[in-house]
């Protein structure tokens, strides 16, 4: 399933990195604005790395990272296991799936989608001047390719139920260049943690919390918005996090619901 860290002030802890690489074990990467390697900033990138929480830290402390930056835990389902395929993949015309390299943006994604050839051949037979390169394909890679042809607002229609992270070496506009959260862009629905955005939970659980409130007050669901303008006004987009929270009250209600439909089913077979 992969997991992502977009990270805008902290770094998640060893415990937290642990977790998402011991769940996703078929390759990390890391990727960064670098301002000191180029002439002008762009972003950096390192793949194919073990999916170990030390590898990526390592990463992190050697090439002296700070915000923003992006972290990700592949899990190999559409191409196999490959180091091509880790993430991130640049949005070039190149599009090659290179382990390290410079340019504008790149993109990590959290998700599976089957259907990606069904879109991602007419929008590239679409356009005359795109020559499809060689090397191993993903849904992943197939989305990246989309983007540098038909600009960001496509995500709206091919992500389905996944999440997607664009990093921009050039803030969004109207956002301020000093605010890491400008260089982030985010599709589909995240966890909003204390630093950073993450695509997936690592430890799901459920918070019984004493009390009679109703659930709606307990519970917070939000799902990011992908604007319909073009790449260059999108706004770094905010996500909130979401939890399943539950009363007792909400919990003995739930059971007998079960219990009812359960002796429903019995009558029903004649058991």
């Amino acid at each position: 399933m992969c997991v992502i860290y977009a990270c805008h002030s902290t770094i998640p802890d060893e415990e937290e990195l642990t977790l998402g690489a011991e769940s996703n074990t078929d390759g990390a990467g890391v990727a960064w604005i670098d301002k000191f390697n180029t002439k002008e900033a762009s972003v950096h990138w390192i793949k194919g790395l073990p999916s170990t929480a030390k590898a990526v830290l390592n990463v992190i402390k050697e090439n002296k990272i700070s915000f923003p930056c992006m972290i990700h835990y592949r899990t190999a389902s559409i191409g196999g296991k490959s180091q091509d395929l880790t993430h991130p993949f640049p949005i070039t015309d190149a599009l090659e799936p290179s382990i390290t390299g410079h340019t504008r943006r790149v993109l990590m994604h959290n998700g599976h989608i089957n259907s990606w050839k069904e879109w991602f051949k007419p929008i590239t037979f679409a356009a005359p001047d795109f020559e499809i390169p060689h090397g191993p394909w993903s849904d992943s890679r197939a989305i990246a390719a989309a983007v540098n042809i038909k600009g960001e607002g496509v995500l709206e229609f091919i992500i389905e139920g996944s999440r997607v992270v664009v990093l921009d070496a050039i803030a969004s506009s109207g956002y301020k260049k000093s605010e890491p959260k400008s260089y982030l862009r985010l599709y589909g629905t995240w966890l909003e943690k204390e630093g950073w955005y993450q695509s997936v939970e690592t430890r799901p659980k459920v918070i019984v919390i004493q009390g009679s409130a109703s659930g709606e007050e307990w519970r917070k669901r939000s799902h990011c918005h992908i604007s319909k303008d073009n790449t260059k006004s999108f706004p770094a987009a905010i996500p909130v996090h979401s939890e399943n929270n539950w009363t007792v009250d909400e919990l003995e209600k739930l059971i007998s619901t079960l219990k009812k439909e359960q002796n429903e089913a019995r009558i029903l077979l004649g058991v």
